[in-house]
């Protein structure tokens, strides 16, 4: 029955050397053919050819260089094996998997910080190969001025979902509930289905994540415009500091503002570290020899060469805001003490007020200017002989809802 059939020992020996055959002719063919051997599905275990196939890769390597893969098509797989380099050490599974890591990261890479640079000329000048922040300081403000969001909120959302999808997507078995005929039965299971289906695909996964975020800085851009209110700014709580103006006396006391006089003090303009930070809105240190070096020069060019400052302000319906805008205006006036006359002024466009606002920019107005030595000048402007008051009768968006009527 078994006569004229070859020993066991002798059908391994030929097969082995039928796979050999068959090796040798494939390093010579084609290379995009390789997809056709090297991606096979290993049906052995433990035998010769394994044996054989683990010569080219590492078991491990070659896992992960097939899930890699796995999502590509035949010709991109291919693609990606023609390309890629090989060398002495490193086995060529690991080659394809840097690949392809590359090859989806690096476009996205140069999206996000090339796109910044493109869209706004306004480039920094003060990077250095040591000193890349300024760089990385103007992709941030360009993304968050964009997204009217910040970016690192956009940034930590992407990491966090990412971290918390596993491996392959979520699983069907752990996903669906049982399915009893109810509404909001058959909504879960479709729900279910559709996270299965969105997290086992990168693509999909990141269109689904785009358009969560787009909808999230949508929603929170209108709140901002319609409401503003500092609840819609999660990252101020607890840390952000309003520095009031009423503080600005306080922190002038000592101040010595006279360059010629008092460039040589111990402490830069005789103010502590406490009065630079309530000064600057904790925006300068008394520290920073950068600091110090621009506040000098700017306070020696405000009183040698500078002809004076001028603020300008748009006023509507802001009674409640006008001694705080006096404060401000008292706290600049020691900076002009030694200088001639009316070197800082307040010039106000007024329209529309229901509040008295006008009224009060007079009365300040004609306040300041009757004192022996006045310190700063304020403008309120007008809009001819025939509409003084500036009574334009235009509406003010906060007058009315956002939300019912965007016009």
């Amino acid at each position: 029955m078994f006569e004229g059939l070859p020993h066991p020992k002798r059908m391994k020996n030929h097969y082995l050397k039928r796979r050999q055959t068959t090796a040798t002719a494939a390093s010579v063919a084609n290379p995009q053919e390789y997809d056709d051997i090297e991606v096979a599905p290993l049906a052995c275990n433990k035998s010769l050819d394994c044996e054989l196939e683990a010569d080219h890769c590492s078991v491990p390597s070659r896992r992960s260089s097939e899930a890699f893969l796995s999502e590509l098509s035949p010709m991109s797989r291919r693609i990606v094996r023609f390309v890629t380099p090989t060398s002495s050490g490193m086995d060529r599974c690991t080659s394809e998997c840097m690949t392809v890591a590359l090859a989806r990261i690096l476009p996205s890479l140069a999206v996000i910080f090339g796109f910044p640079f493109v869209l706004w000329d306004g480039h920094p000048e003060e990077w250095s190969a040591l000193n890349l922040y300024p760089l990385f300081r103007h992709v941030e403000m360009v993304w968050s001025s964009m997204l009217h969001t910040s970016l690192y909120t956009v940034a930590v959302a992407t990491f966090v979902t990412v971290a918390c999808i596993p491996n392959g997507g979520l699983r069907p078995r752990k996903m669906l509930p049982p399915r009893n005929g109810s509404t909001t039965d058959r909504l879960n299971v479709a729900l279910s289905d559709a996270a299965v289906n969105i997290t086992q695909s990168s693509w999909k996964s990141s269109l689904a994540l785009a358009v969560v975020l787009t909808t999230f800085g949508l929603f929170h851009m209108t709140l901002q415009m319609g409401y503003p209110h500092i609840m819609w700014n999660p990252f101020m709580w607890g840390w952000y500091t309003v520095y009031l103006p009423g503080s600005i006396p306080k922190a002038l006391r000592g101040a010595c503002l006279d360059m010629q006089k008092h460039s040589t003090a111990n402490q830069p303009l005789c103010l502590s570290e406490d009065q630079w930070q309530e000064l600057s809105s904790g925006q300068l240190s008394s520290y920073n020899p950068d600091d110090v070096y621009s506040v000098q020069r700017g306070l020696d060019y405000l009183q040698n060469q500078s002809g004076g400052v001028v603020i300008n302000a748009l006023a509507r319906d802001v009674a409640d805001a006008i001694p705080l805008l006096k404060q401000n205006m008292e706290g600049l006036a020691p900076f002009f003490q030694d200088s001639s006359r009316n070197k800082l002024s307040l010039v106000v466009f007024e329209n529309d007020s229901n509040d008295g606002t006008r009224a009060l920019f007079k009365s300040w107005a004609s306040e300041e200017s009757r004192k022996e030595s006045p310190r700063y000048v304020v403008d309120i402007m007008g809009c001819g002989d025939a509409n003084p008051d500036c009574i334009l009768g235009i509406q003010d968006r906060y007058d009315k809802d956002l939300f019912k009527d965007p016009n």
